[in-house]
């Protein structure tokens, strides 16, 4: 588990974490490095308005994701927080108010995989499965876990997206940030991803 206080930090110290221990695997023909069951845990920490250096995107990238949180596509992910199954219930209004009128111990799940949309042949399904809200004297703690990640095409850009999210709730409902952990069951990259990102990180004060 990599715990740290800045998002960026977080995703720095998983891909240096990744380039050191991931192992070769062959999926359909094709060779890539893979991680499983790995968690990042960030508290108290710091939601730069910055991508980190080592990171090849843009601002432009950024912007997009956390758009996607205010204002999301027809086709994103996080659609389904506003829009989830055949009757478009959403999800968010409603965490948000369980959370701002805490009268219970049980955390609220948000299901991001819909089997009314994803159980169907090539049909992609969502890379997150499930956020789970917990609030606590006012402070809310955001896990979220996903099937799969890219760490180094879409890690930085899914890990700002999460926090960027984690303060919106909290704002929304009138409580504090508290920990936010992002869990996923495979972190992979192909195996050019891993070539490019490890000259990438040997560049600097990493490996």
């Amino acid at each position: 588990m990599i715990s740290e206080p800045s998002i960026n930090r977080c995703w720095e110290e998983a891909m240096k974490y990744f380039l050191t221990n991931a192992y070769s695997r062959n999926i359909c023909g094709k060779e890539y490095l893979i991680l499983d069951n790995f968690t990042v845990h960030a508290y108290d920490y710091i939601l730069e308005p910055k991508l980190s250096t080592f990171c090849p995107w843009k601002s432009k990238s950024l912007e997009y994701y956390l758009d996607q949180i205010i204002s999301p596509g027809k086709h994103s992910e996080i659609n389904r927080m506003y829009s989830f199954g055949p009757n478009e219930i959403n999800q968010y209004e409603y965490a948000v108010k369980v959370m701002k009128n805490r009268k219970n111990i049980k955390p609220v799940v948000i299901p991001i995989y819909d089997p009314y949309k994803d159980n169907r042949e090539h049909v992609p399904t969502p890379c997150i499965s499930n956020i789970i809200l917990d609030a606590y004297d006012g402070v809310i703690n955001m896990h979220v876990n996903y099937s799969t990640m890219n760490l180094f095409r879409m890690g930085l850009l899914d890990y700002h997206q999460m926090a960027y999210l984690h303060r919106t709730i909290a704002n929304d409902s009138c409580n504090e940030v508290g920990t936010l952990r992002i869990f996923s069951v495979q972190v992979h990259m192909p195996v050019f991803d891993f070539i490019v990102s490890k000259k990438i990180f040997s560049n600097g004060d990493n490996i």
